[in-house]
């Protein structure tokens, strides 16, 4: 079957094995699985949500940013050289 005949699968089907109950499988729930202050965060910021993109459109959708650990490591129009004021690791 083409991909364009793939069914939706829906948000509620996205990202199993993530969030919070990925997190407390894994016995990490007090540092992963949701965006709270004092966790790890890694997420990316997309221009639009694919979700609702045309199958056709996926590879069109703009990533805007990426964080890792809470950590900015991607924005769009800023020099992959520029350190985040926050990031110890760049600064070290």
């Amino acid at each position: 079957m083409p991909l364009t005949e793939v069914e939706d699968p829906g948000s509620s089907r996205v990202g199993a094995g993530t969030g919070p109950d990925g997190a407390r499988c894994l016995g990490r729930q007090d540092e992963v699985g949701s965006l709270e202050v004092g966790k790890l965060a890694d997420f990316a910021v997309l221009e639009r949500d694919p979700l609702g993109a045309p199958v056709e459109e996926l590879g069109q959708v703009q990533v805007l940013a990426t964080y890792v650990g809470g950590v900015a490591r991607f924005e769009r129009g800023r020099s992959h050289d520029e350190p985040d004021a926050g990031d110890t690791e760049a600064s070290a």
